[in-house]
């Protein structure tokens, strides 16, 4: 028997959450409300509800009160009924809010901290994930809101902004619970400063924070954080985002020639980095072509992979490379 509404999961590109320390286990929440609360990054909130669910009952996860009036508004600004709750109000209004939007008298409600838990109104069909947490819990509380059964509710919608499904995973996925609990830091005044993302300087792949050695390139330089910018960013359906991930590394895995590599790297508006490093993969990796030593080696080298070859006999492989990106971009 299903118990829960399935769900309709939409995700982004993570938040750069770099210099947003943690206490107590989870984000700052000063410090969360002065980057949430910046129109860059909330931007895109009103327009994704207006084009995947608009008219359905949602709940906007916000990470102060500030941050929660501005997101009403917001909503109200596109024509929408829109209300708040937070922890200041008064018991009587906060409930006659959550009556609204369950009659459908309200569409949005933004909230602090108080639909996270506790809360039953069934009809909710939409959580907008405002809040960037590092607690599970809390992640599946907040999204709990929108998985309750109610009668004509056939799906659900979660429009995750700020990188929770990432975090922790879909909310469905099995884990193992222990009654073990959280182990304790050394210091308990300890404060962790969060990196969520970094890039290979080679070729731009994303790597796991204890990564030192980029898995596609071999880069060992100076891999740095990324900071990325979700002011113009779309939400994507996490299943299709898997499959045009799969279709990507189809297309890379299709490519033969330096030309092949500059192509797509041209279609996605990668730099020469990019397309460089993979095709460097390609030849050293795959192929075993290191250095060809003898003119003949580099002669098949070049017939193979369309690598001009008085140029790459005279500056090197990367020149080649470079001089056939100048060409296809002019």
């Amino acid at each position: 028997m299903n118990y829960l509404t399935p769900a309709r999961l939409f995700a982004p590109d993570t938040v750069n959450m770099a210099g947003v320390k943690m206490m107590g286990g989870d984000y700052n929440s000063k410090q969360l409300g002065e980057v949430m609360e910046k129109p860059k990054i909330t931007g895109s909130a009103v327009g994704h509800y207006r084009d995947i669910c608009s008219g359905s009952a949602a709940v906007v996860f916000c990470v102060s009160i500030n941050h929660s009036i501005m997101m009403r508004d917001q909503f109200r600004k596109e024509g929408y009924r829109a209300e708040v709750v937070h922890g200041k109000m008064k018991q009587n209004d906060i409930d006659a809010v959550l009556r609204g939007l369950g009659d459908g008298s309200i569409h949005v409600v933004t909230s602090c901290d108080l639909i996270s838990e506790g809360v039953d109104v069934p009809k909710i069909e939409c959580a907008i994930l405002q809040r960037p947490t590092a607690s599970l819990g809390l992640y599946l509380q907040q999204v709990g809101r929108a998985l309750r059964k109610s009668e004509g509710k056939d799906e659900c919608i979660i429009l995750d902004h700020v990188g929770n499904i990432e975090r922790h995973g879909r909310y469905d996925d099995h884990r193992e619970w222990t009654l073990e609990g959280m182990k304790k830091k050394k210091n308990k005044d300890e404060q962790e400063v969060v990196t969520l993302i970094r890039e290979c300087p080679e070729c731009g792949w994303l790597l796991e924070p204890a990564q030192r050695k980029c898995p596609e390139c071999g880069c060992h330089g100076n891999i740095k954080e990324r900071v990325v910018e979700v002011v113009n960013g779309k939400l994507i359906e996490l299943e299709r985002k898997a499959k045009e991930k799969a279709e990507k590394k189809a297309e890379e895995k299709d490519a033969r020639t330096a030309a092949d590599y500059i192509k797509i790297a041209t279609q996605r508006e990668h730099e020469l980095g990019w397309a460089l490093g993979r095709f460097k993969h390609k030849v050293t990796i795959a192929h075993g072509y290191a250095n060809p030593e003898t003119m003949e080696e580099k002669k098949r080298f070049c017939d193979r992979y369309d690598i001009e070859i008085n140029i790459y006999l005279t500056h090197g492989l990367e020149k080649a490379i470079y001089e056939a990106w100048n060409l296809a971009n002019r």
